[in-house]
């Protein structure tokens, strides 16, 4: 019960350590897994060396300290999910824009290329901002698409920004 207890608690963190540990702010995760296991050990110890009540209480102090470390990185999660959908959303629905990805994984939207077969790939990836490809994409488009807390709208400084760091140099 307690092993189960340990990797139901660890589950939701693990894509986190996984695939997040470039994002700046993310790196205290990683600790989560030993954390909780050291919590679950001495919860067992706990439970197996003393009274049944002492068990009891270290079981209620586990939960206590490992549920809330969950329920954020669950909270977390889902935004990041919300945040994907509508950036694969806008970036199929406009064929015709060039959209900054701001997904930590690369693949993103590539993958959606492939997916339905979009043709011409128009995104420029936060992680990947200059290049050959970059180059062809800024110079197929007069401006950048990104998303903001008001919703998808052009964005002329990053747009120049790029263009100045993909210009070839004399």
């Amino acid at each position: 019960m307690l092993l189960a207890g340990g990797l139901a608690s660890v589950y939701p963190t693990a894509p986190a350590v996984a695939v997040a540990h470039e994002t700046p702010g993310t790196w205290y995760r990683a600790v989560f897994i030993v954390s909780t296991l050291v919590v679950l050990a001495a919860a067992y110890l706990a439970g197996r060396h003393a009274s049944p009540r002492l068990g009891l209480a270290s079981l209620v102090i586990a939960v206590a300290i490992v549920l809330p470390g969950t329920a954020r990185t669950r909270l977390y999660w889902r935004g990041r999910l919300h945040a994907a959908e509508d950036e694969g959303r806008f970036y199929l629905a406009h064929p015709d824009r060039l959209v900054f990805s701001e997904e930590d994984a690369d693949w993103f939207l590539p993958g959606l290329d492939r997916l339905y077969r979009v043709g011409s790939p128009h995104a420029i990836s936060k992680n990947r901002l200059t290049g050959a490809d970059v180059r062809e994409r800024l110079g197929r488009y007069a401006a950048i698409w990104r998303r903001t807390s008001a919703g998808w709208g052009e964005d002329p400084e990053l747009y120049a920004r790029l263009r100045s760091e993909n210009s070839p140099s004399l």
